[in-house]
């Protein structure tokens, strides 16, 4: 029921690096992740919400079975650091008293 994956990044070395964020689950014939199964973005250090829940590859996910967040090209930050990653779901507004 999670649809937005949330992490801190830090990146030294580079001012607005690619990201490219990778998911796989039970309702694909394949243990990784490919094409279809993925995106790629342009990131700021700090927080970094994805919005995975726009993606029907996503969405038609039984059960997530990994993610995998990969920095491209590879070497363009001089360190790269990725912590406190969650899945979380959208609110409601609908739901929520005035």
């Amino acid at each position: 029921s999670a649809g937005l994956l949330q992490f801190n990044l830090a990146c030294e070395g580079a001012t607005t690096p690619r990201i490219r964020v990778s998911w796989w689950g039970d309702s694909m014939g394949t243990p990784h992740p490919s094409q279809s199964q993925s995106l790629v973005f342009t990131a700021a250090n700090g927080t970094v919400i994805v919005p995975l829940d726009a993606y029907p590859s996503w969405i038609e996910l039984d059960r997530v079975k990994g993610i995998r967040i990969d920095l491209e090209p590879v070497g363009a930050c001089k360190t790269f650091v990725v912590q406190h990653a969650t899945l979380n779901q959208r609110i409601n507004l609908s739901d929520q008293a005035p």
